[in-house]
């Protein structure tokens, strides 16, 4: 009877040592790469440098392929970073100016697949961006997704695991260049956008022709294609709006004064009395933000309401007598 216990916990032991042995992590985890063979691939990705929230998994292609997967998150400290090719210290610094609220966080991943002897071979290796980033107000991934959905992926799998052998901590300055590059594009696409939008406004204005060097605020609010223009502080202020649609127009420039309380700018023409709203204002007393609400009621207008909205400051516009007005975007 105890040789029978014995041969039968002899044959689970034995079996265990099978399973374990079959088990596709495990054969990566306790496997080695041909480069360093001092060292398995578990005891690399599971103890260097720099990572975070590491995970092994395993799935099956469409074509009953076999492949474990690593991943693990890759945590940047923009305040650390140093230049390194194709990051520049200028483009270090624009990274530290744009991204608000929480560093960025990329993710790694490593694809082994299996073959049917128990040998394995590193297929994929690739960074992303996790989206958790925001960019002044551009919030990922809307408009940075192709970093999230596609990132970063190496011809050669083995170049970033090399690094991860070595110890090195991975950053990613491929894709932070790309994120600050991407970035001045995306500028550059939003003041075209505002440009076209003011031009079109102001083909409907014309300043008084009388009207001496002035520079003045300009507003803009890209849903209704309007904008206003003005200084309230010295009380005056205009707006235009043109619907290519329609053909429907608005203009003014009218003059008027800020309420005591210091919220409000009040027109002194009295067939006009629209709600004028001060918003966010600078050191200086310069309202970020004007809210307009019932300009139905003036004359200027046509009978709607095509200048009702939020208006946000996006440049000065400079006036010179005896020549067109001049667009300075910030």
């Amino acid at each position: 009877m105890f040789r029978l216990l014995q041969s039968l916990l002899f044959l689970l032991v034995v079996f265990s040592l099978c399973s374990c042995k079959g088990d596709d992590i495990s054969i990566v985890k306790n496997g080695y790469m041909n480069f360093d063979q001092s060292v398995t691939i578990g005891d690399v990705l599971d103890n260097c440098k720099g990572l975070e929230n590491r995970s092994w998994s395993k799935f099956e292609t469409e074509l009953k392929r076999k492949v474990v997967n690593f991943t693990a998150d890759i945590p940047v400290k923009i305040d650390l970073l140093t230049p390194n090719h194709p990051l520049t210290t200028n483009g270090i610094a624009v990274l530290k100016d744009i991204v608000m609220g929480t560093d960025p966080v990329f993710q790694l991943t490593l694809q082994f697949q299996l073959k049917q002897n128990d040998s394995f071979e590193l297929t994929y290796a690739g960074i992303t961006l996790k989206p958790n980033l925001i960019i002044e107000d551009i919030s990922v991934p809307d408009a940075y997704k192709s970093f999230v959905d596609t990132g970063q992926t190496y011809s050669d799998p083995t170049y970033m695991l090399k690094q991860l052998y070595q110890n090195q901590e991975l950053v990613p300055y491929n894709l932070l260049h790309a994120i600050q590059s991407s970035y001045f594009d995306k500028k550059k696409e939003a003041k075209r956008k505002k440009r076209k939008i003011i031009a079109n406004a102001f083909n409907t204005f014309e300043f008084p022709s009388d009207y001496g060097r002035a520079r003045f605020v300009m507003y803009l609010n890209e849903k209704n294609e309007g904008i206003l223009f003005g200084n309230v502080q010295k009380g005056i202020l205009g707006g235009a709006y043109a619907n290519n649609e329609n053909g429907s127009t608005c203009s003014f420039f009218e003059k008027g004064e800020i309420n005591s309380a210091g919220t409000k700018f009040e027109f002194n023409n009295p067939s006009c009395t629209p709600e004028v709203n001060l918003k966010d204002k600078t050191k200086a007393g310069m309202p970020r933000i004007i809210a307009v609400s019932g300009t139905i009621d003036c004359s200027f207008c046509e009978g709607g309401s095509s200048l009702d909205g939020e208006y946000h400051a996006v440049g000065y516009l400079d006036v010179y007598e005896g020549r067109g007005p001049s667009l300075t975007l910030w």
